[in-house]
């Protein structure tokens, strides 16, 4: 559709845009209702996140299951 540089390409290329965006942001939005769910069924007081990113760099000697 980029290709083709017409106004009705651009316009289906912005909806999709939307409609991919409106699915993340749904998807994001249930799996954090699961994560707090599952700590209240848990009593747990607090949720903690990592940043996961580059984390086989940053721990070398870790013994990883998914290679």
């Amino acid at each position: 559709m980029q290709q083709r540089g017409t106004q009705a390409a651009h316009n289906a290329l912005l909806r999709l845009g939307k409609r991919e965006e409106a699915w993340r942001k749904r998807y994001i939005h249930t799996v954090a209702n699961e994560i707090v769910t599952k700590a209240v069924e848990h009593d747990c007081d607090v949720i903690v996140f990592e940043e996961l990113t580059d984390i086989r760099e940053r721990l070398p000697h870790a013994k990883w299951h998914h290679i």
